[in-house]
């Protein structure tokens, strides 16, 4: 009698058993299926997130050479550190570039640059029309001193806006003097505006798969 007993406990015990290991397999199966569709996901925002990255360079490069610059730059606004009140640094970093044969580039130069430097720019930006401004007219200052350690004689400028505030503006560079003064202001001016549309849009569809 207890022999059958023991061997029905056994019979029992190796049942729950078989059925905790399958437990076990099905969740393993469904930890490593939720690890695999997390990492083709992110795999996936990240491809689109560069594809993105990659049309904004055109659209950049197509901007440049439809308006004769020499240098299309997008710049966007993030935070930095603190200063000892506690008050954010608003700071600022060049993010996308296309230039000329033979033009230098900015991007080690523009980066967590403070904007309270910029602040004529920054009015030009908030003023939001595609005017072409000549170096030598802006006011004396960093902001100026550095354009023209840059060689840049005329430039114009537009604000990138997220959710109705800047995040950033594209701006253009000429650096030859003979062709800043032949420029067709309002032929450049539509496709500044052009790009900046479509630049918007680009960046609203990285933030929206990076945060997918």
């Amino acid at each position: 009698m207890q022999s059958e007993v023991d061997l029905i406990n056994g019979i029992q015990w190796n049942q729950w058993l078989e059925f905790g290991m399958a437990l076990s397999l099905i969740g393993i199966g469904y930890f490593v299926g939720l690890v695999k569709k997390q990492f083709v996901n992110k795999k996936k925002a990240l491809t689109v997130s560069w594809s993105c990255h990659s049309q904004i360079h055109e659209l950049l490069t197509e901007l440049r050479v439809n308006t004769d610059a020499s240098r299309a730059q997008i710049i966007q606004f993030h935070n930095g550190e603190y200063f000892m009140d506690g008050i954010s640094m608003k700071k600022m970093s060049l993010t996308h570039e296309s230039l000329a044969k033979g033009i230098s580039q900015e991007a080690d130069k523009m980066t967590n640059i403070l904007i309270s430097l910029f602040t004529p720019l920054m009015v030009k930006v908030l003023e939001d029309k595609p005017v072409i401004y000549r170096t030598v007219d802006d006011e004396h200052g960093i902001c100026r001193n550095i354009m023209q350690t840059n060689n840049t004689v005329a430039y114009a400028v537009l604000p990138l806006k997220h959710r109705n505030s800047v995040s950033g503006y594209v701006i253009l560079n000429w650096c030859n003097d003979y062709k800043s003064k032949r420029l067709n202001a309002e032929e450049i001016g539509k496709f500044l505006e052009d790009s900046r549309d479509y630049t918007e849009v680009y960046l609203k569809d990285i933030l929206h798969k990076e945060n997918s």
